[in-house]
């Protein structure tokens, strides 16, 4: 079974993903020129099973709408665009690398996105716990 996921986007000309599971490790990232919603979603639903999707920007960019609609995620903003310096230090807490700033940035979002919803990834980890896959309830 696809482990659920969260994900981090960054949309432009040049996008970026990243993908962490629900223990907060990196599972995915990849950035592209010209990648396009279609293959981002194909992409991410190879390897996991998205349950939020995350921006660092306060408004809501419309490819992080599109990708949610169509997913079927939740959707994570801050309550500000994030600067430069709070995606240092969300990196810096974490061991995680990626190649260029796009990824980065996807990450600082997923990153953010994971640490400000414990409690409902807890929730749904003791879900699936306590219902297995087998049930039938």
């Amino acid at each position: 079974m696809k482990p659920l996921s969260i994900i981090g986007l960054d949309p432009g000309t040049t996008a970026a993903y990243a993908i962490l599971d629900l223990e907060g490790s990196l599972i995915k990232a990849h950035s592209g020129k010209d990648l396009s919603l279609a293959q981002i979603i194909s992409q991410v639903m190879e390897v996991s099973h998205p349950v939020i999707v995350s921006t660092d920007k306060f408004k809501v960019p419309h490819l992080v709408e599109h990708f949610s609609r169509k997913v079927g995620t939740k959707i994570f903003s801050p309550s500000c665009d994030l600067s430069r310096e709070e995606k240092r230090q969300l990196l810096l807490k974490s061991s995680f690398s990626t190649s260029n700033d796009h990824e980065r940035d996807s990450l600082a979002a997923a990153l953010l996105a994971f640490r400000n919803n414990l409690s409902l990834l807890n929730k749904i980890k003791r879900f699936l716990e306590l219902h297995p896959q087998g049930d039938k309830e």
